[in-house]
């Protein structure tokens, strides 16, 4: 199946989110609309849970699109060129790349091999598509340890806790049968590229996270450990993970006004500043936690997590991807999606995942 097989996307997913926004009976193309809802419907698919599927990738590729704008610049900077970025962008990251990737492995049933093939696409060595635009396959500041981790024939184990695991693993979260099992997947994948404990145990979290969310089980803020497996407490105990995640605990998240004179003097961005830049894993799940509270849009939620002088791509990213899972399709502005340069490759993946 191709991307060429779906009329008009975009107003496909608006009759999959059930919106008010379009009337499918006017629309030329109901019956094409109507066949792939009995489609989905025959093979006895949520479609519920497919929305936020749909919700939680677009949206990720969303905010990573957002922060990779602004990625590597400091606030003063970001002030000076934009005062506050605040209009979607239509170019994803690495992080987007890789999580489409992780699609294609789970549904293949082979991680390492389809982390192997993106780096081959980054290597030129391949010409992969999924859909099709090249978007995929070009190179987008993608993370030296993902890059060495792949080149390599055999594992070399070492100690990063780069964000290069948690900003992949959303996938685990959404095709798992049990929130253990979304949090071991992601934290087995993450030890693919990555070695440090704090690297592995945010992923699985998030992933854990995701689980809950795109069944609508409510999320607690209150308490992160019931999220972690009895087998992985003992490390967890010993983590920086845990330790960053008690500090979120203390704080109360602010919104702030989001206008250059108040916005980088608020103290919701000196709360985000107590939690790291999120270079690292642990420090990604913190911020993009502490945005998912703070936010009262999703505009609103790329913005607070992408505005600021660390690893913006990647906290947007991952709070997009949360929020998604969260609110599904009905929460998204799903027409400012089709400007995102791997939005064909997303549709495509998904559907590869769920009709094939």
């Amino acid at each position: 199946m191709t991307v060429d097989h779906i009329p008009h996307i975009s107003l496909f997913l608006l009759c999959l989110a059930n919106s008010s926004v379009i009337n499918i009976d006017d629309s030329p193309y109901k019956d094409s609309l109507e066949a792939y809802l009995l489609n989905l419907k025959n093979k006895n698919l949520n479609l519920d849970k497919i929305s936020r599927t749909f919700a939680t990738i677009l949206a990720g590729a969303v905010g990573d699109a957002f922060g990779y704008t602004i990625e590597f610049m400091q606030e003063d900077s970001i002030k000076q060129k934009f005062g506050i970025l605040q209009e979607f962008q239509d170019t994803a990251s690495d992080d987007t790349q890789m999580t489409l990737f992780t699609i294609l492995g789970i549904k293949n049933m082979d991680i390492h091999e389809a982390y192997k093939d993106w780096y081959r696409t980054q290597q030129q060595q391949k010409n992969f598509f999924t859909g099709k635009s090249q978007a995929i396959q070009v190179r987008r500041a993608p993370g030296n340890t993902c890059l060495q981790s792949l080149s390599s024939r055999v594992h070399i184990k070492n100690s990063s806790k780069g964000c290069g695991t948690i900003m992949r693993v959303a996938p685990f979260g959404l095709f798992s049968e049990t929130r253990d099992q979304a949090f071991q997947s992601a934290y087995k994948a993450s030890e693919i590229t990555h070695g440090h404990i704090d690297g592995l145990l945010p992923a699985g979290i998030f992933a854990a996270m995701i689980f809950d969310a795109v069944h609508k089980i409510p999320i607690t803020y209150s308490n992160y450990d019931q999220f972690v497996p009895q087998q992985y407490l003992d490390q967890y105990d010993k983590s920086q993970t845990k330790r960053i995640l008690q500090k979120l605990q203390t704080i109360n998240p602010e919104q702030p006004k989001i206008s250059i004179e108040s916005y980088f003097k608020s103290n919701f961005l000196q709360q985000l500043h107590q939690l790291g830049e999120g270079w690292v894993a642990e420090e990604t799940l913190a911020i993009s936690l502490l945005s998912i509270q703070a936010a009262n849009s999703f505009k609103n939620l790329c913005i607070l997590s992408s505005n600021h002088k660390g690893d913006s791509d990647s906290t947007a990213s991952v709070a997009g991807n949360l929020y998604g899972a969260l609110n599904g399709l009905k929460s998204i502005d799903i027409q400012s999606l089709v400007k995102l340069d791997l939005f064909e490759e997303i549709i495509f993946t998904i559907w590869y995942y769920y009709l094939n």
